[in-house]
């Protein structure tokens, strides 16, 4: 009756690529994508990643997804990119 699905993010820049980062519970069963666990994503996988390459005045871009468009997504990537944030 319902299909399997996959969530999976995946970064990219000139230089590099992150992921792909597949969400999935403790059970490594494909999960759908909360606020919690994208920020959990963001600042786990992310931005240790973000840190270890020599990436200078990045802009993060992402869609209208809900968890991409919460208010504590949105204050976190405040925070991490000053003025580099745009909501469209």
């Amino acid at each position: 009756m319902h299909s399997q699905s996959v969530t999976v993010w995946r970064g990219f820049w000139a230089g590099d690529v992150n992921g792909p980062y597949f969400f999935k519970n403790e059970d490594a069963q494909s999960v759908n994508v909360t606020v919690t666990r994208y920020r959990d994503m963001i600042t786990q996988i992310f931005l240790p990643k973000l840190d270890d390459s020599d990436v200078d005045d990045t802009r993060f871009q992402q869609d209208g997804a809900t968890c991409h468009t919460a208010h504590e997504t949105i204050q976190l990537l405040h925070e991490i990119f000053p003025a580099r944030v745009h909501v469209w």
